[in-house]
């Protein structure tokens, strides 16, 4: 008590977001945030507490979740009951879509809608929007790669790093990726006060005449 904010920054993206017509898709790390005394089950109650309420204060505004470090949910709690987990994701939205990130380990769980495709590069480009092989049979095809800071621009007082690669692969990539209704996540790092690399700007603004024309 006492150290929470006032303001609702989340709600306020939500909502500005869907009254543009953009859908909303909120990365979390459950792993680690709670203590290390906690059970399967009481790491898995806590889980749903925050999932639920989070999941009713912003209901349909909220179109889904991308987790990360699950893997470490299951080394520390073999029998964790994921099922509740993904349940709870539900609450004010049973349309709310999510993935659980197993890094480059296999997936080993089917309680979740598409695969968190954490391949850091621009891979091979899918056959289909979901996937026909492997561990991640039938999940929605997703890809998450970065374009310049290895995920967080963290050294201070400096430029932004460069993009990884030429314009013209991001865009092609992205471009045939969404022909297969394959979906493509881009990592851009951000300065302290929320401004991308002015780099990263060209790039997606160039994906952005690609896919939308304008």
């Amino acid at each position: 008590p006492g150290r929470t904010t006032d303001r609702d920054l989340i709600g306020e993206l939500a909502e500005g977001l869907h009254k543009a017509g953009v859908r909303l898709i909120l990365y979390m790390n459950l792993v680690g945030a709670f203590s290390p005394n906690d059970d399967s089950k009481q790491f898995v109650e806590k889980c749903c507490d925050v999932l639920e309420e989070i999941g009713h204060r912003y209901g349909r505004n909220l179109d889904g979740y991308w987790f990360d470090g699950w893997n470490g949910a299951y080394h520390r709690y073999p029998d964790v009951r994921q099922d509740l987990v993904f349940r709870a994701c539900k609450a004010g939205n049973p349309d709310r879509i999510t993935a659980f990130n197993f890094w480059e380990l296999p997936v080993c769980t089917e309680w979740q809608e598409y695969w968190a495709g954490e391949v850091i590069s621009p891979t091979p480009i899918p056959t289909s929007r979901y996937i026909g092989c492997g561990a991640n049979r039938s999940l929605q095809a997703h890809f998450l790669i970065f374009l310049d800071a290895p995920w967080v621009h963290s050294k201070p007082n400096t430029e932004m790093e460069s993009p990884r690669f030429p314009s013209e692969k991001l865009v092609d990539y992205v471009d045939q990726c969404a022909k297969r209704q394959a979906v493509v996540t881009i990592n851009l790092g951000i300065y302290q006060d929320g401004i991308i690399g002015p780099k990263a700007l060209e790039y997606m603004s160039a994906v952005r005449r690609r896919i939308r024309g304008s």
